[in-house]
């Protein structure tokens, strides 16, 4: 059993997801559970997991709003479906990381993150929102950037809101501008940002979709390390 602390805090935040006491993920059988919150919309997210389930040391804990009657039937059909979540628990960063290149955000900096977003997220219409999100980031020391020698902010790391045990657990977000990418600004600007959180006493956590190996190989260049696979689905 790990007995790092980030590991600990890492195995406290997915026991919250599961609504389970962390005792129970170190148990050695699988098991399945319903619960009220599994029918809630979390914070930060768009909509609600009807069904959260974690794979880790070769057993399965499945929180759902509702299950078939059979716990076998359930993972049955988990069984058919590809995790769709990659998580990683924070081992120790990467020292071998410049992340003198990236820079805290500040008030000053908000126009620019603003003219940032709506390059990276085109889509999005309504940037009414952003400078507010972007106060409350640098409100925590959750937002850094790089930026080019022309003054463009090309890459941002922040903090989004976690649903569970946010005085505990701080998961980065990244966006690197398309032609800024391959210049180790993503890894620099999340250490920079992770190192603020660490002094803050937080854990850093990372998860991304599990076929996003760009993603993945990030967070362990960053000096994270594989821990389970999940399954967050509107339905089962």
């Amino acid at each position: 059993m790990n007995t790092s602390v980030h590991y600990e805090n890492t195995l406290r935040f997915q026991a919250a997801w599961l609504d389970v006491p962390p005792e129970r993920l170190t148990e050695e059988k699988s098991f399945v559970r319903t619960t009220k919150i599994r029918g809630e919309q979390m914070p930060g997210y768009a909509k609600p997991f009807q069904v959260y389930a974690l794979r880790m040391e070769g057993k399965t804990a499945v929180c759902a709003a509702c299950v078939p009657t059979l716990e076998h039937e359930t993972h049955r059909r988990l069984g058919k479906i590809e995790p769709t979540t990659a998580a990683l628990w924070f081992e120790a960063l990467n020292l071998a990381i410049d992340s003198s290149r990236a820079c805290p955000l500040y008030e000053k900096d908000i126009g620019a993150f603003v003219r940032f977003y709506q390059e990276a997220y085109p889509e999005c219409k309504n940037v009414d929102w952003v400078p507010d999100y972007a106060r409350s980031m640098i409100d925590r020391d959750g937002l850094f950037g790089i930026f080019d020698g022309e003054g463009q902010l090309v890459c941002a790391a922040d903090l989004p809101d976690t649903p569970y045990l946010p005085k505990l657990i701080a998961e980065p977000g990244i966006f690197t501008l398309r032609e800024h990418r391959r210049k180790g600004y993503a890894a620099a600007a999340c250490a920079a940002l992770m190192q603020a959180q660490l002094r803050r006493g937080l854990t850093p956590y990372w998860s991304c979709a599990a076929d996003n190996a760009a993603s993945i190989n990030l967070a362990k260049h960053l000096g994270f390390q594989p821990f389970g696979e999940l399954w967050r689905l509107e339905h089962l």
